[in-house]
C-alpha cells in the first residue's frame, strides 16, 4: 500500500490565525503559530520554571513558521518537566512539525505529522527521546507547490534524531518525504537495539540513512522495512567510522536499490537474515496483461 489514511481532526484544536491580521507586505502568507515548551528563569527573581506539556488527542493546524526553527511544537532547553504528546495530529505548517533542541525525556507516541517543510520530527542535541508508533507523511524540502522529486539543497526528511543518545525510535511509518524517511544512528553489535520495526515507503531519496555510530569496532542496524523508495531503502555508509558494519533483518521491496552497504576502507560488511525483492519482469498475477490488456 502506498497511501496512508490519516485522521487530522480532534475535539481539541490549536489553529493559527490566517486572516489579514497575520499578513504583512514583507511576508504575505499567514504567519503560523508555534507551541513552545522550555525551561527558564524568571527575570525578576530567577525562580526556575520547568516547561511541561501533556497533549493527548489534540489537533494542531497551520502552526510552524517558514525558514525558522519555530516548529508546530518546539522543545527548547526543556530538561526537567513532563513532556508527552500522544494520539495527536500536527498538520499543514510552513515549517517543521516537531523540533527538539537541547532537550531531554520527551515522549511522542501515536501521533500523525502531516504536510510540513524540512522535517516532520527533528531532534538536535537532545537525548532520552521515545518516538513510537507515529506516522509522518508529506514533508517537502521547500515551501513551493509541486516540488520536483529527487531535488533538494539541504538535509531534510521525516524523522531525524541522528545525533541522539539513549533514544528509542520504534514502530513508526514515514511516507512521501524527499531526502530521507529516517536518519538514525547505529547501535553497537550484539547490544540493545533501540530503533526497530520502522517502515519507510514512497520516499524520493532514501528510506533510511544510518548517520553515525558510537562504536569504533562494530556497528549494527537491524529490523527495518522499506518499499518504493527512489534511491535506496537503506544507506549504511563507511563514513560512520566502524571497522565492521552489520545489517540484520532488512526487508526491501521494489526500491531502486535495496541496501547501500558501503564499508570503511579495509573494513568488513555483513548482511544477515535480510530480504530484497525487485519487480523486474515479474508477472502481476493479480492483473495479467495477457488476460486484461488494460491492467498495468
Amino acid at each position: 500500500m502506498r497511501g496512508e489514511v490519516l485522521t487530522l481532526s480532534s475535539n481539541v484544536n490549536v489553529t493559527a490565525d490566517t486572516s489579514e491580521l497575520s499578513r504583512t507586505p514583507a511576508y504575505p502568507d499567514p504567519y503560523g503559530c508555534q507551541i513552545l515548551v522550555s525551561d527558564f528563569f524568571e527575570p525578576s527573581d530567577f525562580t526556575y520554571r520547568a516547561g511541561s506539556i501533556n497533549f493527548d488527542n489534540v489537533a494542531v493546524y497551520n502552526c510552524s513558521q517558514e525558514k525558522t526553527e519555530f516548529a508546530g511544537i518546539k522543545f527548547h532547553n526543556a530538561l526537567t518537566g513532563v513532556k508527552k504528546v500522544t494520539n495527536s495530529a500536527i498538520s499543514s505548517g510552513k515549517g517543521e512539525g516537531i523540533i527538539m533542541l537541547s532537550s531531554n525525556k520527551i515522549e511522542l507516541k501515536n501521533n500523525v505529522i502531516h504536510d510540513h517543510i524540512l522535517f516532520g520530527i527533528h531532534g538536535v542535541g537532545s537525548n532520552v527521546l521515545t518516538i513510537d508508533n507515529n506516522v509522518v507523511n508529506g514533508v517537502k524540502p521547500e515551501n513551493i507547490p509541486d516540488h520536483p522529486y529527487m531535488e533538494w539543497t539541504e538535509v531534510n526528511g521525516g524523522i531525524d534524531v541522528s545525533d541522539c543518545k539513549d533514544c528509542s525510535v520504534t514502530n513508526n511509518i514515514v511516507a512521501s518525504t524527499w531526502h530521507s524517511g529516517f536518519r538514525l544512528p547505529a547501535h553497537e553489535c550484539d547490544g540493545k537495539n533501540p530503533n526497530y520495526n520502522n517502515v519507510a515507503h514512497s520516499i524520493s531519496g532514501y528510506g533510511l540513512i544510518v548517520t553515525k555510530s558510537y562504536s569504533k569496532k562494530c556497528s549494527e542496524f537491524a529490523s527495518f522495512r522499506g518499499y518504493k523508495n527512489r534511491i535506496a531503502t537503506m544507506q549504511f555508509g563507511g563514513g560512520i567510522g566502524s571497522d565492521k558494519q552489520v545489517t540484520r533483518d532488512l526487508v526491501s521491496i521494489d526500491s531502486v536499490t535495496g541496501l547501500m552497504a558501503l564499508g570503511a576502507t579495509g573494513g568488513k560488511v555483513e548482511v544477515i537474515d535480510s530480504y530484497i525483492y525487485g519487480d523486474k519482469d515479474l508477472l502481476n498475477k493479480d492483473c495479467w496483461n495477457d488476460i486484461n490488456p488494460n491492467c498495468g
